[in-house]
Order: structure tokens, then C-alpha cells, then sequence
């Protein structure tokens, strides 16, 4: 990020909490957040069978969801039931079928 690139150089403590604010000025907005995780969950491409590659990116997304959700309060609407059917449209029917 061009934003925070020559924060680290200085290792102080001032450049560390300067970077975390700008970041959070940058990204801190954790309604944004929120909606940009049910869009990924939302628009994720239909993973086939066999597509081993797919299947672990898709896994990998998820565990970010949980860690996400465990610290940013408003990523709890992921666990409405709205937004939980999402979960699984991403997923073939030959993988729900084994699932």
C-alpha cells in the first residue's frame, strides 16, 4: 500500500499506529466490510466436482469469514439465514450430493 510503504522503515511505534490509522481511515468501515463479503458469497462461481483448486480457494474464503466475523461485529449478518443460503450456491450439485 502507497499509503503506509515508508511507515515501516521508521519501526516505531508512532509509525506502527499512524499506519493502523490510515488504514482504518482507509478500510475501517466495517458496514462496507460486511456487504463486500455477502457480494463475494453472493456472486461466488459454481464449483464443479472435480475442480480440487475451486473447492480449496472456496474453503479458504470461508475460514476468513469465521476469523472476519470474530472480530468485526457487523459481519455477523453473515450468519443470517439469508445470507447462509449463499453458502452452499457456490457449491455443484455432485458436491452437495456427497456433502
Amino acid at each position: 500500500m502507497d499509503s503506509i510503504k515508508g511507515l515501516n522503515i521508521l519501526k516505531t511505534t508512532d509509525a506502527y499506529s499512524e499506519a493502523q490509522r490510515i488504514l482504518g481511515e482507509r478500510f475501517g468501515h466495517s458496514n462496507d466490510l460486511s456487504d463486500a463479503y455477502r457480494e463475494r458469497l453472493e456472486f461466488w462461481t459454481k464449483i464443479s466436482a472435480h475442480d480440487r483448486k475451486g473447492l480449496l480457494k472456496y474453503s479458504n474464503f470461508l475460514r476468513q469469514c469465521i476469523i472476519a466475523m470474530n472480530s468485526i461485529s457487523e459481519l455477523s449478518k453473515l450468519s443470517d439465514p439469508r445470507i447462509m443460503k449463499f453458502f452452499h450456491n457456490a457449491l455443484s450439485e455432485t458436491i452437495m450430493e456427497k456433502w
